[in-house]
């Protein structure tokens, strides 16, 4: 997976040392692949404004698609977003999501490594379409997908980086 569409105020660009994709702007940045997969583990690293910062998951629909330019938030009313809630994140906090269609809850998140059971989302359905998402507003954030970059280890062996099946 890598860094898929991004709403038209984002900058997006590329770190190649830390394999990461730093988001810039205003407005939303999904993955290129769809959680199709039973379990995934990706990383957001918290930038600028993180007050204004939502990291969490999408529904996507490439025929009929949502507004990327503006956040997370907004779209949650419509179950067309899931993010991490609960505690205030810091500049430099690591978010691990933890996506898991084979147990309760589906998403879990940590925060340094450590486990936030109270940020968990139980369940998305249906489970199609969705996607690794992050939304900023006049901040910065970055999401690593590959496993070799993460900075923390998934909490259980069964979670990995997405594979992707399909891509935007």
């Amino acid at each position: 997976c890598k860094c898929g569409l991004v709403g038209s105020n984002i900058k997006l660009s590329r770190n190649i040392e830390k394999g990461s994709y730093v988001v810039e702007g205003t407005g939303i940045a999904i993955g290129s692949c769809p959680l199709d997969c039973d379990t995934a583990y990706y990383e957001v690293k918290v930038g600028k404004n993180p007050n204004d910062i939502r990291i969490g998951m999408i529904r996507f629909n490439k025929k009929n698609p949502c507004d990327l330019n503006i956040t997370l938030d907004k779209l949650e009313s419509e179950s067309s977003a899931w993010y991490f809630k609960g505690l205030e994140l810091k500049e430099g906090d690591v978010i691990g999501i933890h996506w898991d269609q084979t147990d309760l809850p589906m998403v879990s998140f940590t925060v340094n490594g450590e486990d936030t059971p109270s940020s968990s989302i139980n369940r998305i359905r249906p489970a199609q379409e969705i996607f690794p998402a992050v939304s900023v507003i006049n901040g910065s954030a970055e999401f690593v997908f590959e496993d070799k970059h993460f900075v923390f280890k998934p909490k259980n062996k069964k979670f990995s980086m997405i594979v992707c099946a399909t891509s935007l």
